[in-house]
């Protein structure tokens, strides 16, 4: 479950910071995957909020962040995630794919002006 955002770190409102994706020590300690799911949960709940605000109130949005921090780790969706080039664009994929589970419509990237 997302932490409480009075605490949440400003080093971790930025994505390019945190993998998502636990490394192999991580994943065998307990305590710190523990530590990094809840970093990983933060980071999630923050770009709902940043992104869609709405969906942010929804009542369901941290049971659902909690299962999708749980289908990280999965072998599958690791080695895609890993496969893309660098943290930004695992946390484009995820946050992209938490939308279309939450809405059930496709998340389609926003053209950004320079």
């Amino acid at each position: 479950m997302p932490s409480d955002p009075n605490t949440f770190s400003a080093r971790l409102s930025e994505p390019g910071y945190l993998n998502p994706v636990p490394s192999y020590a991580v994943r065998r300690s307990p305590r710190r995957l523990a530590k990094h799911n809840a970093e990983v949960a933060d980071m999630l709940l923050y770009l709902v909020r940043l992104c869609w605000p709405l969906l942010a109130a929804d009542d369901e949005v941290e049971d659902a962040i909690d299962e999708f921090v749980v289908a990280i780790d999965t072998p599958s969706n690791r080695n895609r995630l890993i496969g893309l080039p660098d943290n930004c664009e695992r946390w484009v994929m995820i946050a992209g794919n938490f939308f279309e589970y939450m809405t059930g419509e496709e998340c389609k990237a926003a053209a950004v002006a320079n």
